[in-house]
């Protein structure tokens, strides 16, 4: 009879145990963070939804940061987080720092936070910075490099499908997606963007 209560409490601290690890992995403070701000759900599936699915898909937390009321699911199809955009920018400081940002140009040219954003990611060392879309200033086009990514056939379907969700087609669900990027080499972990020569 004691070795059943041994064991009783072996088995409820093993079951402790594992729910406090669970409990751990599921910490988004302890997984890289990708920041995405854009104005469109079809405009960032289209350009980005393949590299978004690739970086959920290896433990990333991706925020996208939308205006408005947007049908989301074709970014939950994804796997990423979607939060109002306003709220996000109107948050502390110390909220604001991910491993990466990605800005879509038509945002960047639409608001001086965004912009601040942008610039001061730029200058911090730790902080990938992404961007897409045309007419980038001069002060920032010319610390970037062109970059793409080629979607894995899972990210091409989760892409293909995102797109039937947005109702926008999935013609373009194969295409490499082209950005432009800081390729910064002082990041806790390599990019999965590759430079275009």
């Amino acid at each position: 009879m004691p070795s059943e209560i041994h064991t009783t409490s072996w088995d409820d601290a093993m079951t402790s145990t594992a729910v406090a690890l669970d409990d751990v992995a599921e910490d988004r403070q302890l997984r890289y963070r990708l920041d995405v701000i854009a104005l469109d759900v079809v405009g960032l599936v289209r350009a980005a939804g393949g590299w978004l699915y690739h970086r959920a898909s290896n433990g990333w937390d991706v925020r996208v940061m939308l205006p408005g009321r947007q049908n989301r699911r074709p970014l939950q199809i994804l796997g990423v987080h979607t939060v109002d955009l306003e709220t996000a920018l109107c948050a502390p400081a110390a909220e604001t720092v991910g491993h990466g940002l990605a800005v879509v140009a038509d945002a960047f040219a639409a608001d001086p936070r965004i912009r601040h954003r942008v610039q001061s990611a730029l200058r911090r060392s730790l902080t990938e910075v992404v961007l897409w879309g045309d007419s980038w200033p001069t002060a920032v086009n010319h610390r970037l490099a062109s970059v793409r990514h080629v979607p894995t056939v899972a990210a091409r379907a989760f892409k293909r499908q995102a797109l039937l969700a947005a109702r926008a087609g999935d013609d373009r669900a194969g295409e490499p997606e082209m950005f432009h990027s800081d390729q910064k080499r002082c990041l806790p972990i390599d990019s999965d963007l590759v430079a275009v020569d």
